[in-house]
């Protein structure tokens, strides 16, 4: 006889590793991410639904459904989806949801949030408008830099083999004649390495 029979909570797999609710999945810019649902022992097997944030998802295959081997009166459901990864989609919720009439609230989901890798880009601010005095005047660089996960910024003066300065901040208070240079802001995470980015500083002499 048919019997109903609820299946068990979805769960999401990535590289071979299943994701726990509410944990990263970790992924590239860039790169084309491939996610399972995966939904066991159910009867009949669920329907499985894809959402990033509150939007629906229809993902490229068809969900298959295979009888369980340990089980064969119950069902594996399962949705493959593949996902465009870009930097904007860090942070976001992607949702799996298993619609099924035996759930007492008739359907079970898992959320996990994405964790998108990417390379460094940066920008400077506080760059001097006006001449800068020897003795007199302050100089105050910073590198601001987007990553994830956060980098490490080197800034270098041309010419010189140790870093100007390890922090975003390149500060000189007072400036002297002998902080003129031509200096760069490098920075670096997992995913790589930003274009330097460069800036003069002229300090003169009254």
């Amino acid at each position: 006889m048919f019997r109903k029979v609820p299946p068990q909570r979805p769960r999401v797999e990535f590289n071979g590793t299943q994701v726990h609710p509410g944990h990263n999945l970790t992924t590239m810019h860039g790169e084309v991410a491939v996610v399972k649902c995966v939904s066991h022992y159910g009867n009949p097997p669920p329907v499985l639904k894809w959402f990033l944030d509150q939007q629906e998802i229809t993902p490229s295959r068809r969900q298959t459904n295979t009888t369980e081997l340990d089980n064969p009166r119950t069902w594996l459901a399962l949705s493959v989806l593949e996902l465009t990864i870009s930097k904007e989609n860090h942070g976001r919720m992607l949702r799996c949801v298993a619609v099924h009439e035996s759930y007492s609230t008739k359907s079970s989901s898992i959320e996990v949030r994405l964790d998108v890798m990417y390379v460094p880009t940066t920008r400077l601010v506080g760059i001097p408008t006006m001449d800068v005095e020897d003795l007199k005047d302050s100089v105050a660089i910073r590198c601001v830099v987007s990553a994830n996960p956060k980098a490490n910024v080197v800034w270098r003066r041309e010419g010189q083999a140790q870093p100007a300065s390890l922090q975003e901040l390149l500060q000189f208070s007072p400036a002297i004649r002998q902080h003129s240079g031509l200096y760069t802001c490098n920075a670096r995470n997992k995913a790589g390495d930003s274009q330097p980015i460069r800036v003069q500083v002229d300090v003169k002499c009254k």
